[in-house]
């Protein structure tokens, strides 16, 4: 894995080989932001954005689980990782591609406790559900022993809910985290952020409410819909 000190890799001056180019699904590279660079002694190098150490472990392992292969990474700035992604995958990027559950590689798993969560796929699922239930908040709780989810309508009521592995319940907290750009090992003290994105093809904002609560953490995540149904 790179360091946050290494230099950055110049994408504009190299040639990525369409092979290497196909491996990575363009929804994949949009919704991580992240263009894959070589592929040798059966590791895939990606290029991501600069991150914290934690984020880019998070970010290597969901690739790792999503591809069914090793990854790598390399750094490169955002402009340039933008650049690729037009020139490689034809992505106009000041239009958000919506990317669902479905969009996803048939090999996607779901790693457990003994070897980590790929939770990318699960996150989607919850944000489709909502979504189509035209839901306005969704609460997300993590316990030590257990976690639950349920999406409420503007009245109040539960449209859609389930239970979560508890595991599965912190790694889907942690994500929004990331997603919303808040501190991903605060569990002490409230935080807020938001986020924007496309679910199903509906624009949607969200904002996420983190608090710590008695043996755990809950995420409430408050979902604006940018246009009519």
């Amino acid at each position: 894995m790179a360091e946050e000190e290494e230099d950055y890799v110049d994408l504009d001056a190299l040639k990525i080989p369409p092979e290497v180019i196909a491996m990575l699904d363009r929804n994949i590279a949009l919704e991580f932001h992240v263009v894959p660079v070589r592929f040798e002694d059966g590791v895939l190098v990606i290029a991501r954005r600069h991150a914290s150490p934690g984020r880019v472990e998070i970010l290597v392992e969901d690739l790792s689980a999503i591809l069914n292969c090793s990854v790598s990474d390399v750094i490169a700035t955002d402009e340039a990782i933008d650049r690729a992604l037009q020139k490689y995958y034809a992505l106009d990027m000041s239009i958000p591609l919506a990317l669902g559950p479905d969009d996803l590689p048939e090999k996607q798993t779901v790693r457990h406790e003994e070897d980590g969560i790929m939770v990318m796929p699960i996150v989607l699922d919850l944000l489709a559900q909502a979504v189509n239930a035209r839901a306005s908040q969704v609460i997300i709780e993590s316990f030590r022993e257990s976690g639950y989810w349920r999406a409420v309508s503007a009245d109040g009521s539960t449209v859609v809910s389930g239970d979560i592995e508890c595991m599965h319940a912190r790694a889907i907290v942690d994500r929004f985290k990331i997603m919303a750009e808040l501190h991903l090992e605060e569990r002490q003290f409230p935080q807020d952020g938001h986020f924007e994105k496309m679910v199903d093809d509906h624009a949607v904002d969200i904002h996420v409410t983190t608090a710590p609560v008695l043996d755990g953490e809950i995420a409430a995540l408050r979902i604006q819909y940018k246009e009519g149904w």
